[in-house]
C-alpha cells in the first residue's frame, strides 16, 4: 500500500502546475484564437514632402483599414506586406501608427489622407525595413491597436523614417491575421 505523507501529495499536486506555468512564462506571448481580417493597400501618392524624406509626420488613410470588430482583449496583428514601386530607390525604413477613431484633429490632404505632427510614442505599432519589390512578414501589437482592433475601426498610420517613396509606391497588406495573445 502506497501512503504519502502530507508534503510529497502537495509536491506531486504543485509540481505539475508550477512545470506549465513556467513553460508557457518562457513561450512568450501565448495565442488563443485567430481571425482573418480585410487586407488593404495604402498608395503613397500624397504630394509635397511627406513621404519624399524621412519626417516626423505621420499619414493615416481617411478611411479605416481595421474595420472587423474582433472581441480579442490583447491583439497582435500579423501581415504580409509587399512594397510595390516604379521607381527603386534603396530601402525604406516605416514606422506603423494605429489610432481607434479618425483623426480629425489632424490637417487633411485632397480627403484621402490626415497628416499628423508629432504622434504619441504609444500609438506606434511597429516598424519595417522593406527593398522594392520586397515582402515582409510585419508583426503590430500595442494598447492603441487592441482598442483599434477590439472596437471595428481602426486607422494604421504610416510614417517615413528613411529612405524615399514615390506617388506610385504601394504597400499591400494580405494577407492580414489577428491572434488573440495574453
Amino acid at each position: 500500500m502506497l501512503t504519502m505523507n502530507f508534503p510529497a501529495r502537495a509536491l506531486a499536486i504543485l509540481l505539475p502546475a508550477c512545470l506549465m506555468s513556467t513553460a508557457l512564462m518562457s513561450c512568450g506571448t501565448l495565442e488563443l484564437q485567430r481571425q482573418n481580417l480585410n487586407p488593404f493597400t495604402i498608395n503613397t501618392d500624397l504630394k509635397g514632402e511627406l513621404f519624399t524624406d524621412a519626417s516626423s509626420q505621420v499619414a493615416y488613410l481617411a478611411d479605416s483599414q481595421f474595420n472587423q470588430q474582433v472581441p480579442f482583449l490583447k491583439v497582435r496583428v500579423q501581415a504580409e506586406v509587399k512594397f510595390g514601386t516604379l521607381t527603386p530607390s534603396g530601402p525604406v525604413t516605416l514606422n506603423f501608427y494605429a489610432r481607434s477613431s479618425k483623426p480629425e484633429t489632424c490637417e487633411l490632404f485632397s480627403a484621402r489622407y490626415y497628416v499628423c505632427d508629432n504622434e504619441p510614442v504609444g500609438n506606434k505599432i511597429g516598424s519595417v525595413t522593406l527593398n522594392a519589390g520586397e515582402s515582409k512578414n510585419v508583426l503590430l501589437e500595442g494598447s492603441a491597436l487592441d482598442d483599434a482592433v477590439r472596437g471595428g475601426v481602426g486607422y494604421l498610420g504610416l510614417q517615413l523614417e528613411s529612405g524615399r517613396l514615390y506617388a506610385t509606391d504601394t504597400l499591400e497588406f494580405n494577407p492580414v491575421v489577428a491572434t488573440a495573445s495574453l
